[in-house]
């Protein structure tokens, strides 16, 4: 069984994502017919919630133990005919852990969860359904389980590096692992 270290080392684990020749084949097979590129996929609900708080450095990757159980919406509690029934808000210290021990209860959804194609409890799931949808964005800008991880970053970031440009590119290369192209930048 290969180490992380080695993995990490490995010729293939250090290529790069994007082909050296993509602008010619984009011209001659721009629908990747012939498979000369990956098509890229959307985070799932649990890897975004897990990104987030990775890149603010928040993620417990304690394993095992008991899920926690994440804050609710106050419209989401509106809903309950018995609110008794709705659990209690796990403390901030658990509420860091993966989404793999996120509590699921079928009458009580995660708003963010479900925008982003979480499993329906109610039903078996073979294949989980990935759409695009304006509330996604929308759910980015306003939801406290992504604002507050953002915020967290922005601060950390403003305390290292005076500069906007500096911070900018902190930002860049905690989110996306990679240093950003000159158009993008």
């Amino acid at each position: 069984r290969m180490c992380d270290r080695e993995i990490l080392l490995s010729e293939t684990y250090r290529q790069a994502s994007t082909h050296p020749q993509a602008r010619q084949y984009e011209q001659s097979d721009a629908g990747n017919r012939l498979w000369w590129r990956s098509n890229l996929r959307r985070m799932d609900a649990e890897s975004l919630r897990d990104h987030l708080l990775q890149a603010t450095g928040r993620l417990d990757l304690r394993l095992g133990g008991p899920g926690f159980r994440p804050p609710l919406p106050k419209d989401v509690l509106d809903g309950l005919s018995m609110k008794s029934k709705a659990w209690t808000v796990s403390d901030d210290a658990e509420q860091a852990r993966r989404s793999l021990y996120l509590y699921s209860q079928r009458s009580l959804a995660v708003p963010l969860m479900n925008t982003f194609d979480a499993c329906d409890s109610t039903q078996p799931c073979a294949k989980r359904d990935t759409t695009t949808v304006a509330p996604q964005a929308l759910a980015l800008l306003n939801n406290s389980l992504v604002v507050k991880p953002c915020e967290e970053l922005a601060e950390q970031v403003q305390r290292r590096h005076e500069d906007l440009g500096q911070q900018v590119l902190a930002i860049w290369k905690r989110m996306l692992r990679r240093e950003p192209q000159v158009d993008e930048l």
